[in-house]
């Protein structure tokens, strides 16, 4: 039973198939530790049968200070059963994509307790299947040219989830590498409660209902399919363009 835990200022690197029972990353050991995954390729597999709640922390319970970091490349990142976070604990955690698939069939929560942990999608693709938030999370979404996709758990383990809930402290859009795009599938609802603030333009795709909880202070919001329901009034600067899609004020 594999498991990668407890780094210290060590780089593991990854090119080919591998499977995990679960991941820790931050030292507890010492404050300025920083414990890093790169996986270049291949498909890594994160799953403990037992449906453990720690199956996936990038962080963890290491001091205040330490940092764990897993930064996805290439290839494909599978987590699934139990509960996939940043960290649950005091140390922080960093999750890094610039390319590859990262695919959560794990419920992924929202509960960062020190500012500093954050996701940061520069490339490539980031499925949530579940998703659920702490009040008062510390970390941050920074958004590139990647794609955030919500596609629903598919597993009577979370009851046929078709909602979902983000609450980041912030969720940046950048516009580095191109739009972001945030794809909602089928019949799913995704809240995202947090401001988006940025350089960058938001893209919305798929079937399904995007509700945008905080201010949105982006230049330029695209919907091409499904609908963006804004629970706050939008401010004026923020340009909305409907292709096959619908932008309205709506509740949740």
């Amino acid at each position: 039973n594999p498991y990668m835990y407890f780094m210290t200022n060590i780089t593991v690197t990854v090119e080919k198939d591998t499977y995990w029972v679960g991941v820790e990353l931050a030292s507890r050991n010492s404050t300025t530790a920083i414990g890093r995954v790169l996986q270049k390729s291949g498909t890594v597999v994160v799953d403990r049968p037992s449906g453990d709640a720690n199956n996936f922390q990038v962080g963890g319970f290491g001091p205040v200070g330490a940092t764990g970091v897993y930064e996805l490349t290439g290839g494909t990142l599978c987590v699934s059963n139990g509960i996939a976070c940043l960290t649950k604990g005091t140390a922080n955690g960093i999750f890094r994509q610039t390319g590859g698939v990262a695919d959560f069939a794990s419920r992924w929560e929202t509960k960062a307790k020190q500012p500093g942990s954050r996701v940061e999608l520069l490339g490539g693709t980031f499925v949530l299947h579940a998703a659920t938030s702490e009040a008062g999370a510390k970390d941050d979404w920074i958004m590139g040219g990647a794609k955030l996709v919500f596609d629903g758990a598919p597993y009577i383990f979370y009851k046929w989830v078709k909602d979902g809930v983000l609450s980041p402290a912030s969720f940046e859009v950048t516009g580095k590498g191109g739009d972001a795009t945030i794809e909602v599938k089928d019949e799913n609802k995704f809240l995202i409660s947090s401001r988006f603030i940025g350089k960058g333009n938001l893209v919305k795709t798929g079937k399904g209902d995007l509700y945008l909880r905080g201010s949105v202070e982006i230049p330029k919001l695209t919907v091409r399919e499904g609908r963006v329901l804004f629970l706050s009034e939008p401010p004026k600067t923020l340009e909305v363009v409907t292709e096959d899609g619908i932008a309205e004020r709506g509740t949740h």
